[in-house]
């Protein structure tokens, strides 16, 4: 009997601990954020594949947006802030690999990426010299290489 009425207690605190964070909030809406999108060219052409990844040291939080056909990035709600910048290929299709790994498809069905026509300093953060300031609201960040 005992049980039964701490368990009904203990829900209909829960239950008014969910109602006042419902009305009145819990926490801030946390920090403010923005997009980021650009083009990424390399001798004046797009460079048409490969991730577009921002790493931000002073708070650790990090970012990514996939190249398009016409070069173009788009990174959405990313924490406002300066960020360091690397241009990478697409990594292994993992799934993909898993199922060979497994016979479940054959090794001729996978599809690589194409290479990444860039140098590969550009693949690292810390030594691509590239940076990218995220503000409020909407950003446009271009990148020739």
């Amino acid at each position: 009997m005992k049980r039964g009425v701490l368990s009904a207690r203990l829900a209909v605190i829960l239950g008014l601990l969910v109602s006042v964070c419902w009305c009145v909030g819990c926490g801030s809406e946390g920090p403010p954020v923005g997009s980021i999108s650009g083009k990424v060219t390399y001798n004046g052409e797009p460079v048409t594949g490969g991730i577009v990844t921002l790493f931000n040291q002073q708070t650790g939080i990090g970012a990514g947006g996939e190249l398009d056909a016409s070069g173009t990035y788009h990174i959405e709600l990313i924490q406002t802030g300066d960020y360091q910048v690397a241009i990478a290929p697409e990594p292994p299709d993992l799934a993909a690999m898993e199922a060979i790994h497994l016979g479940k498809m054959p090794r001729e069905t996978i599809v690589q990426p194409p290479p990444l026509n860039i140098p590969a300093r550009y693949q690292n953060a810390e030594a691509s010299g590239l940076t990218a300031t995220a503000k409020e609201g909407t950003n446009t960040v271009d990148f020739s290489l």
